[in-house]
């Protein structure tokens, strides 16, 4: 009977560490967490920003002084994003586009593929490295706030925000559309610079999918989405929104300013050069901006309001364009749509790059839009063995390679 005893307060005992390992896991991996996503309260983002409109004068006029003509710019290099490149620069000509293509990569390293060689002697196409113009191993990153994940992990992911804000400088084009690699066009872009919102503003911007700056953003963190944790959950969405509102408060700004989605804008870079500069300058300081906001996409209409010059953003939130698996909705790409008449203009393919799983490629594709305050989440396609980046260019692998990254949740404590 004793022994009997002994033995279930041995398992109790067990049970018992075991339940306050679980515990106290909880509570490390959410104070990393916590500690490493949430933003300061807005002053270092208030310094940059008035430090940049004190200085009303453009910092290179020259630059502004030789841009001409119009084109296409597309920040890209490597095998990865250069194969987008290529196939998005194809896509481009077979819908009828006749406009010239500037393709921005990150160092000579990135022309090393077959990709980059094959857009290298194509006709009308010009390859740019963008550290001619910038050295872009000076940019520092923030390691804790909402860019932490961006940049603290994947270094390379944040230069290629920062160029794209610079290509937007440093580019021989005073009409410019740029476009990420993954962002293909449904129909010719050059009507854009016929858009009547061209006309009258010289800058179009599209909407992200947050309805605006005080909205939370979904967050699963895995362990604590697999077993339910919906307090924990409440409270990550709470802390995890897509901006620093104080940040915006000390400018002046409010919060129902709708968040950019910058995979597609389209700029007159002379009527805007001094909102230009000022976004360049902004992405300069990636640092801090990165630490309150979520990369380089609110950036533009900061630039240019900060300046003090007018844009248009496009009313229409991206709609969802995806696959029913299962009976679930898995959206893999956003499509934007042409300013004057709401056409389906642009598909950026969030998800669903180098896709090979033939039972999903068959699958016909579904729309979804966006209730007013609602995000429909872009699923991990995990599931089916989708490989989100790769890692060479600082991506992750699925959500399990991410957490890894994350080193989530006990090897934080010893670094």
């Amino acid at each position: 009977m004793k022994k009997i005893k002994r033995k279930k307060l041995g398992i109790g005992f067990i049970l018992l560490i075991i339940l306050c390992f679980i515990i106290i896991s909880i509570i490390v991996a959410f104070s990393i967490i916590w500690n490493e996503c949430s933003c300061g309260d807005g002053e270092n983002f208030q310094k940059v920003m008035l430090g940049i409109k004190e200085n009303k004068k453009l910092r290179d006029e020259e630059i502004f002084a030789r841009k001409n003509g119009y084109g296409i710019v597309l920040i890209a290099g490597g095998p990865v994003y250069g194969k987008l490149a290529l196939e998005n620069v194809k896509s481009l000509r077979k819908k009828g586009s006749i406009l010239p293509v500037e393709i921005f990569y990150l160092g000579k390293d990135e022309l090393d593929n077959e990709y980059m060689k094959e857009l290298e002697i194509m006709e009308n196409i010009s390859l740019v490295n963008i550290f001619d113009y910038y050295d872009l191993s000076k940019l520092k990153f923030p390691s804790k706030g909402l860019g932490c994940f961006l940049s603290k992990y994947s270094t390379n992911r944040g230069r290629g925000f920062v160029s794209k804000a610079l290509a937007l400088k440093f580019s021989k084009f005073r009409h410019i559309i740029i476009l990420d690699a993954d962002n293909l066009c449904l129909q010719n872009p050059d009507k854009l610079f016929n858009s009547r919102f061209y006309s009258e503003y010289g800058a179009i911007l599209w909407r992200d999918m947050h309805e605006d700056f005080s909205q939370g953003v979904g967050v699963n963190i895995g362990i604590f989405d697999a077993m339910k944790f919906k307090t924990i959950g409440k409270m990550l969405k709470n802390l995890s929104t897509h901006s620093n509102e104080q940040a915006l408060h000390k400018l002046g700004w409010s919060t129902s300013m709708p968040q950019i989605c910058s995979a597609q804008l389209v700029m007159d870079t002379v009527k805007h050069s001094l909102g230009v500069d000022y976004i360049a300058n902004i992405n300069e300081n990636a640092e801090i901006i990165y630490g309150d906001f979520w990369g380089d996409k609110d950036t533009y209409a900061f630039g240019l309001k900060l300046a003090g010059e007018e844009y248009y953003v496009v009313p229409q939130k991206p709609i969802f364009m995806g696959k029913n698996w299962k009976g679930q909705f898995y959206g893999h790409s956003f499509i934007q749509v042409y300013p004057d008449d709401n056409s389906f203009l642009f598909q950026h393919r969030n998800s669903h790059k180098n896709q090979k799983d033939e039972k999903y490629n068959n699958l016909p594709d579904e729309y979804k839009y966006a209730l007013p305050h609602q995000v429909p989440v872009l699923r991990n396609l995990e599931i089916m063995g989708y490989d989100y980046e790769n890692e060479s260019r600082g991506g992750y692998k699925n959500t399990r390679n991410f957490y890894e990254k994350l080193k989530f949740p006990f090897k934080n404590i010893f670094n």
